[in-house]
């Protein structure tokens, strides 16, 4: 059957021909490891066309949804992890892949000489696979993808002259925004994966016109090899090893949870991607004017030479040890980018967390002793959590500078932190009665030292909070629903940061609480690490739910007069919702709960990769005992017809085995990454929706014996979007002998899904598009429907009528109830 098809698609298209002219090749040489890269860098980039490609079935390239729907795609989705985790580090493996056939084509000297073509091609190549490392990060539109695109659209706007055409035309205009990801979006997926495959196409096509170049050795490149199979076998398990590394990378290494886009968290410090890092260390060395130098000439210069490079070095000697100059100027150049990747990656620029903390600021020369003691409890009551004190501090109450205090005499500033409610009636800042009056004197003293700007300095005024009275908002434990930031998952990473600037004042380091609050019931403030058993949970989402009314609302501790009180950091929009999110992140992280826990993994990973891993053990393994038993059945002559005999049978077992190698480990790849691929697409489709009642009228209210519609909307989750749905049913309110009964109909027609009709004048129900016509009782009177009216669930309590709408599913001769 295969040969009769192959022989028809012959008969019509040059198949063989084809195949042989991409197999049937002599290397110069034989075949070795050496030459594995290029098939592997071919293969990796069909790994990342088809996870990014699959990727495009839940991804949504928008700055509202690009980062929660590929949070769904990689928690929520059966085998998300996996395809986006191929993806992710596939790209890291396809630029150190191509660096490295770059290096081996280098050292080999094989840009030389009629491969100068070959070469160029090869360059192409490399800039289109860092340009996609560039655009790919961008897409997630979160914290890093988003400084990303803005220091490197910056970058492009230093090229002299071209800067502004050059960064508005990458950016879609002068700021970012959703043209900005429209556009690396259509970079990423469509314009320069295109790019790539001519690349890739002409560059096979100029490697098999020129060859393969062999050793440099004149003895060794008498050695003739063959492409097929000896060289696909190695080929084929190198490729397969460095899958298997993949899937192993993806199960134990999950690709990092950056936390939504925040351009108000001025404490992170950007920094690009690994393959990026040289550049971003070399740029500090050109400060000021001289930065188009960093940006644009050192990585011109480095392009130009790598594309004049085989015009440049035109000698005809390969062997490396007699190319001194050549390979001084190739290790330099890696030993340079190297060094400076590894520096730039563990370098630690001054952020806002590693400043040195307010009272360490003040010299203690300018201020008197009592001042630096109200220092020292302007930190430990909690009140720089609220104010920001040279450039230190929340942002909640008003930035504390000589400019905010000028005027205030020492009477007022008592007054405002024994009462601040005599000053203003809405106020949110608590009253710290509790403290002594030394305590108050010596923070009113600090604060008089500021005044006189003694330890303080001008800064740009803080945004204006929206006001609220502590009666509507800061009563005995927490009220209202959860808010935005409950539903993004959020990076715990950046939320130990945050919390540190914005929490630990009052709950402790890393949570551990015992920050004294007088006037509270317990005495102190609450930790957080543990957490109150009341509000922790094993499910992240109900876990965050939990805290996030506190965070949003804010609460008044139980007690008579408690000094600290929980602010409503979300509805004064002293927090944003990102930054909320990131603390909760961190939150559950100290309490042992991971925000980003796989919901629906489809396999456990390392499962997973344990069992891809065995079955490539098995297959090396397996086959290679197969080779050992037909090698011991073939028989030894002794006399040369006979040896020549075995030597031809040999072979032959040799190549048959070599084939059954590469179909066992294609098969093994093929697998590993097309069942994932299948359980992807089809999982969400078996997913059940949480049902729940619905309240939708009176049933006094209702007239009997008449159908009624009835609209009702209720909050349910689709995919990763909270929303509102409307729907509508038909109720029928039947009397019998004084029994009240109802039916209740889904308004869709169970022929095509369409909306049916009342009939006052036939007492029927029609439906408009097909003519199919129902009884009141839901029976088909005629027409193609193929069963009565769907009934759904419904419950009476209490005189109210509930329903519970399900979903149908979506079928032309059927629609069945889930």
């Amino acid at each position: 059957m295969v040969s009769r098809v192959m022989r028809w698609i012959n008969e019509r298209w040059p198949l063989n021909g084809l195949i042989r002219l991409g197999l049937e090749e002599e290397m110069p040489g034989g075949d070795s490891f050496v030459y594995i890269f290029g098939s592997s860098v071919l293969t990796t980039f069909l790994i990342q066309v088809i996870t990014g490609l699959w990727q495009l079935f839940y991804f949504v390239p928008t700055i509202s949804h690009g980062y929660d729907s590929l949070n769904y795609l990689r928690i929520e989705v059966p085998f998300g992890w996996l395809i986006h985790g191929l993806h992710y580090w596939g790209a890291a493996a396809m630029i150190i892949l191509v660096g490295l056939h770059m290096s081996r084509v280098f050292i080999w000297g094989a840009y030389k000489q009629p491969r100068q073509l070959t070469w160029l091609l090869g360059v192409g190549l490399l800039i289109c696979t860092l340009a996609l490392g560039f655009t790919g990060p961008v897409l997630p539109w979160d914290q890093r993808g988003y400084w990303e695109v803005e220091v490197g659209t910056s970058m492009a706007g230093t090229v002299p002259y071209l800067g502004d055409l050059a960064t508005n035309l990458l950016r879609g205009g002068p700021n970012l925004g959703q043209m900005t990801l429209s556009r690396f979006f259509v970079l990423h997926v469509a314009i320069l994966p295109g790019i790539v495959f001519v690349l890739v196409i002409l560059h096979i096509i100029a490697f098999r016109q020129s060859g393969i170049s062999g050793p440099w050795n004149q003895e060794k490149r008498k050695i003739i090899g063959r492409f097929w199979p000896d060289q696909v076998f190695k080929d084929t398990v190198v490729i397969t090893f460095v899958f298997v590394i993949l899937v192993g990378l993806a199960a134990y290494i999950r690709t990092p949870i950056a936390g939504p886009k925040n351009p108000m968290d001025t404490s992170y410090v950007p920094k690009p991607e690994w393959y990026f890092l040289f550049l971003y260390q070399t740029l500090k060395a050109f400060p000021g004017r001289l930065e188009p130098i960093g940006t644009v000439g050192i990585p011109l210069f480095v392009t130009l030479l790598l594309v004049f490079l085989p015009f440049i070095d035109r000698t005809p000697e390969r062997n490396p040890s007699r190319r001194p100059i050549t390979m001084s100027g190739y290790l330099i150049f890696v030993a340079w980018v190297i060094i400076l990747a590894v520096v730039g990656y563990f370098s630690k620029p001054e952020t806002a967390s590693s400043q040195t903390p307010l009272s360490q600021t003040i010299p203690p020369t300018q201020i008197s002793e009592s001042a630096s003691k109200g220092a020292q409890l302007f930190h430990s009551m909690g009140c720089i959590r609220c104010h920001r004190v040279n450039g230190q501090g929340g942002t909640v109450g008003p930035e504390l500078s000589s400019e905010s205090l000028k005027g205030k005499s020492r009477q007022w500033l008592i007054t405002q932190i024994r009462d601040p409610k005599k000053h203003n009636l809405n106020t949110i800042m608590p009253a710290f009665s509790s403290a002594t009056d030394h305590q108050l004197n010596e923070i009113v003293d600090y604060l008089q030292n500021l005044a006189s700007g003694k330890s303080s300095s001008a800064v740009p005024p803080m945004p204006q909070m929206a006001t609220m009275t502590i009666q509507e908002k800061l009563i005995v434990g927490p009220h209202g629903q959860p808010g935005p930031a409950a539903n993004v998952i959020g990076s715990f990473g950046r939320g130990a940061i945050l919390f540190q600037q914005h929490c630990e004042a009052c709950h402790g380091p890393k949570g551990t609480g015992k920050v004294p609050n007088p006037g509270s019931e317990d005495g102190t403030v609450p930790p957080l690490n543990p957490i109150d058993p009341e509000l922790f949970n094993k499910d992240p989402r109900t876990f965050t739910d939990n805290i996030d009314r506190f965070i949003l609302h804010g609460s008044r501790p139980e007690g008579p007069n408690p000094a600290l009180q929980m602010l409503p950091f979300g509805d004064s929009n002293s927090l944003n919702q990102p930054t909320i999110a990131n603390i909760e992140a961190y939150i559950l992280w100290l309490n042992g709960v991971d925000r980003a826990k796989l919901v629906r993994p489809g396999l456990q990973p390392h499962l997973f990769f344990w069992l891809v891993a065995a079955t490539f053990i098995i297959v090396i393994g397996g086959l290679w005992i197969l080779k050992g038993v037909k090698a011991k059945g073939t028989p030894s002559g002794s006399d040369t017809k006979k040896g020549s005999h075995s030597a031809g049978t040999h072979e032959t077992t040799r190549r048959s085995f070599l084939k059954m190698m590469i179909g066992g480990l294609s098969s093994l790849i093929t697998l590993a990454i097309g069942i994932p691929l299948i359980g992807n697409l089809i999982g969400p489709s078996f997913q059940r929706k949480k049902l729940t009642w619905t309240k939708i009228a009176d049933i006094h209210s209702l007239p009997t014996g008449k159908p009624q519609n009835i609209d009702f909307s209720f909050n349910t989750q689709d995919a990763y979007l909270m929303e509102t749905v409307t729907h509508s049913v038909w109720i029928i309110k039947r009397s019998s002998s004084g029994v009240t009964g109802f039916a209740v109909y889904s308004p869709i027609c169970p022929h095509l899904g369409c909306h049916y009709d009342w009939d006052p004048q036939s007492k029927t129900f029609a439906c408009p598009c097909h003519g199919s016509v129902y009884s009141i009782d839901g029976k088909v009177l005629k027409g193609p429907a193929p069963r009565p009216l769907d009934t759904l669930p419904f419950k009476v309590e209490n005189g109210m009528l509930y329903v519970q709408w399900e979903e149908f599913k979506v079928g032309v001769s059927e629609r069945i109830p889930v």
